[in-house]
């Protein structure tokens, strides 16, 4: 069972107050992708990732650093410009959330999506599985989850201590290793997939969903996605 990852943000210095306004208060200069139009998703899911975990290093660093800003806001950019912008907005819109606003504009509410994003993923950032990237076809040609397995160093050393080297990722049978772990902050069994779900829109992948699930099973070896029948076109 994949536990929840509750995330505080925490930062020093000045604070963007952008990502507090509705209406008009939020407008960004649109910027170009970091890929080509015709990027295959999983190029364009890891180019997220990498986004991802920009920002967060960068917000963890505090965001009265010069550079640190610096990092964070082309991060945002880089999320900003990969996401399906259009209907992330109607989703926000049409939410129904008492927090947010009736008059959000388009900006603001992508805005709050790709931070929202940042957050949910903030714990395992630098634990990413590469070699458990794989891609799941939802609709061939149209939309496509790519997921990566990824895991956290101390919670991996929390449960490795308490479980003598048992594998990090099973939950200990001992109720009582399992109590020890959850009062050192750690819930078993640790772990998740960080899930990318893109869709193909005016020839080119964008991102319009980023979520947690247990880890995955990597892939059959020579299982490639493009014969699984994805395609970049």
């Amino acid at each position: 069972m994949l536990c929840l990852v509750l995330f505080v943000w925490l930062s020093c210095g000045c604070e963007d107050k952008r990502r507090h306004l509705a209406g008009e208060g939020v407008k960004f200069v649109p910027v170009a992708p970091p890929l080509s139009a015709d990027a295959p998703p999983e190029a364009v899911a890891m180019a997220v990732l990498d986004a991802l975990r920009e920002a967060q290093v960068s917000r963890a660093g505090g965001l009265g650093a010069p550079e640190n800003r610096r990092r964070y806001e082309q991060a945002m950019e880089t999320l900003r410009s990969l996401a399906s912008a259009d209907e992330i907005y109607h989703n926000v819109r049409t939410s129904n959330s008492g927090s947010i606003p009736r008059d959000i504009s388009r900006d603001a509410a992508l805005t709050l999506t790709v931070e929202s994003w940042v957050s949910m993923v903030a714990h395992y950032v630098n634990g990413y599985r590469l070699d458990t990237l794989a891609t799941a076809i939802m609709v061939p040609n149209q939309q496509v989850e790519v997921y990566v397995n990824a895991e956290n160093a101390r919670d991996n050393e929390v449960l490795a201590r308490l479980t003598t080297g048992a594998a990090p990722t099973t939950a200990p049978a001992d109720g009582s290793v399992r109590a020890d772990a959850l009062a050192q902050g750690v819930c078993p069994p640790v772990g998740a997939a960080i899930v990318v779900r893109l869709a193909h829109l005016n020839g080119s992948w964008r991102v319009q969903k980023v979520s947690l699930g247990p880890p995955r099973q990597p892939r059959a070896a020579g299982v490639s996605a493009v014969e699984s029948g994805v395609s970049g076109s």
